[in-house]
């Protein structure tokens, strides 16, 4: 099962090697690892087998809680995401499809069997895994997303998620007290039709840089033509794969190959530590 790993400089936005190593299957310590910024991310090649993967699919096929999205990541999502929303939206989302996403993550104990296995591992070390608050309601606690390839092979643009934390629609949202620690998005690959690659820069923006080119909460996109200086990996995930890595840095996905009618179906959210004690997550 092949892995990247990413290593930062302490003080710059610049990586400071790139190399592959290969781990049998996840681990819980691993995404720890990530959580605490010595990791920056990791690919698991397999991790649900093709029955699992067919289930899934058979499940949330035309789903009736599907939204068709149409801001910077066209597609359709299943679930509640907070981009760009004012906080009192993205909790009422939240709260309208949560019996449905228990529900699904229940129909699918392998695809969610991470959940249970790393808030023991936190627990251990003293450490409460749970979602994402505000006021005391709990935010979603990951969205199935279904994007489309376009005639130039970009399924998502080069963007980075941290720039959402400073948005002042969402005062009082916890993820607010994770900026300048690891925002890791986790991510597992249900169907691809486009052979997709993530492309991940060695390169973290700031809000100088965000303010100059208007995507101070937005954090995308970037244009290409800030990017060449920067040296990036190439990272091929396929249907089945599961991976994470510190979404802090530009990351874009492109397709391989154009399919009209093809997709990309995916799992994520992102997780941070709150503070020494807790780590949340949230969509």
């Amino acid at each position: 099962m092949l892995i990247f790993q990413v290593f930062y400089n302490s003080g710059d936005n610049i990586m400071k090697k790139i190399h592959f190593d290969k781990y049998d299957a996840y681990e819980d310590r691993l995404l720890y690892d990530a959580l605490c910024g010595r990791k920056s991310g990791y690919l698991f090649q397999r991790y649900l087998k093709k029955n699992t993967i067919s289930s899934m699919l058979k499940g949330i096929d035309n789903h009736a809680l599907h939204i068709k999205r149409d801001d910077n990541v066209p597609g359709l999502i299943l679930g509640a995401h907070s981009y760009m929303k004012n906080i009192d939206q993205y909790i009422h989302e939240s709260k309208a499809v949560a019996n449905d996403m228990k529900q699904i993550r229940k129909d699918n104990p392998r695809v969610f069997a991470f959940f249970d296995s790393l808030k023991n591992y936190l627990n251990q070390k003293g450490i409460l895994l749970r979602p994402a608050r505000y006021q005391g309601y709990d935010s979603s606690p990951f969205i199935i997303r279904t994007t489309f390839s376009s005639a130039k092979n970009d399924v998502i643009l080069p963007h980075e998620d941290e720039a959402q934390l400073y948005f002042s629609g969402q005062s009082g949202f916890e993820i607010q007290r994770c900026t300048n620690r690891p925002i890791i998005g986790l991510n597992i690959c249900v169907k691809d039709d486009f052979k997709s690659k993530l492309i991940i820069w060695n390169f973290k923006s700031n809000k100088c840089l965000r303010k100059k080119f208007n995507i101070q909460y937005t954090g995308y996109p970037y244009h290409p033509s800030i990017l060449n200086k920067y040296q990036n990996i190439e990272i091929k995930n396929r249907e089945g794969d599961l991976y994470f890595f510190d979404t802090r840095n530009i990351h874009s996905v492109i397709s391989s190959k154009y399919n009209k009618h093809g997709k990309r179906v995916t799992v994520s959210f992102f997780i941070s530590f709150l503070d020494k004690k807790t780590v949340i997550y949230w969509t």
